[in-house]
């Protein structure tokens, strides 16, 4: 994801009164809009769907790790029990994990 830092960032003055075009905006572009108040940057706006798509990536890398660090560590496990472990410890159903696998 790139950000246009002349599109992408605005002050908290200019956002305050234009909230929902401002999460249009970051909606049309897929691009979280950054908000600045005396010059720094204090906050994200993002819509929902590039929110909810960020998240699904940062857990699945965290799988990935955790994965990595027990093959090196030389823990193995079944399939099952992979998918149980998933099922407990992070609430996949099987067809998020067909989705993921």
């Amino acid at each position: 994801m790139k950000i246009s830092i002349a599109a992408d960032i605005e002050a908290v003055s200019n956002v305050k009164s234009r909230i929902p075009e401002v999460f249009e905006e970051a909606e049309r572009s897929a691009r979280p809009k950054i908000i600045t108040q005396n010059g720094r940057a204090i906050g994200v706006m993002s819509d929902i769907g590039s929110y909810e798509a960020m998240i699904r990536k940062i857990n699945l890398m965290k799988l990935i790790i955790e994965g990595e660090e027990s093959t090196v560590n030389g823990e193995m496990m079944s399939l099952s029990a992979l998918k149980k472990k998933m099922k407990d410890k992070y609430g996949f159903s099987s067809a998020v994990q067909s989705k993921v696998g």
